[in-house]
């Protein structure tokens, strides 16, 4: 658990910044409404994204 909560300090140092002023954006495959969460699952499951996928409430 440690390593993980230090992993999450290192990235938030080193790239919060850049996300809040845009100039590092994350890559978003594809938005599902929150109906289609089991598809949305079934995507990431089958390793079929290239980036994020967000579910819209």
């Amino acid at each position: 658990m440690t390593e993980k909560i230090n992993i999450t300090r290192q990235f938030k140092e080193r790239f919060w910044s850049l996300l809040e002023t845009g100039r590092l954006q994350p890559v978003i495959d594809r938005v599902f409404p929150i109906e289609e969460a089991t598809a949305a699952h079934g995507r990431v499951r089958q390793n079929l994204n290239t980036g994020k996928v967000i579910l819209k409430m």
